[in-house]
């Protein structure tokens, strides 16, 4: 008792108690600013969505040219919900082959598609795990009709889900048409043979 009261009387000085403001957040990490992205968000498969819900899938996407399209528009049946989008797919009756392809987030869809595509049919699927058209997934088709250079409004294309259109499964490999350039046939002679090329001469030039 005596040494503490010795210790308080021989302190002529007061012990200095910091006054300054202390800056509690200085060593709490910030959380990262939040992006406002839905494509990130849904691990790079979010549509990019325009007014009516469907976009060109890459494959196709040069086959679509300013001026020469038309739009198709109509509606997607179907009982339940699917997590994934529906992906169409527009198969030349004479080609037996697909020819265009849109993939959309709504049932009611409009696109645009190549003009004068002649007799087709929309094969419709949703692609439930990812691996392309299976029997398994929900699916169904429109009625066949005629692309030309008018517009098309009211498809109505049931699907459903144990019922694989199996006309789908035996169509050739996907036809761009007359985006890609083709090679004229060569001539025939009146035999019904080719006739064979003739090279140009050309002058060749002196040693």
């Amino acid at each position: 008792m005596f040494k503490l009261i010795f210790f308080l009387i021989g302190c002529s000085e007061p012990i200095p108690i910091s006054t300054a403001p202390t800056n509690l957040t200085t060593d709490i990490p910030k959380a990262p600013p939040q992006e406002n992205n839905q494509e990130a968000e849904s691990g790079g498969k979010m549509l990019d969505r325009n007014s009516s819900g469907c976009r060109t899938t890459q494959f196709w996407a040069s086959t679509v040219e300013e001026g020469r399209t038309i739009t198709i528009g109509g509606e997607i049946q179907n009982e339940g919900e699917f997590p994934v989008p529906f992906l169409i797919d527009v198969v030349s009756a004479e080609k037996e082959a697909v020819v265009f392809g849109v993939e959309c987030a709504k049932n009611h869809f409009s696109f645009a598609v190549p003009k004068e595509l002649g007799e087709v049919w929309f094969f419709v699927f949703a692609d439930l795990d990812g691996s392309g058209p299976s029997k398994s997934d929900p699916q169904g088709r429109s009625k066949a009709f005629s692309v030309n250079t008018k517009d098309i409004d009211g498809l109505e294309i049931p699907i459903s889900e144990n019922s694989p259109v199996e006309e789908a499964y035996l169509l050739g490999p996907p036809k761009k048409g007359d985006s890609q350039p083709q090679e004229p046939p060569p001539q025939q002679g009146d035999d019904g043979q080719p006739i064979p090329e003739v090279q140009e001469n050309k002058d060749v030039a002196p040693n």
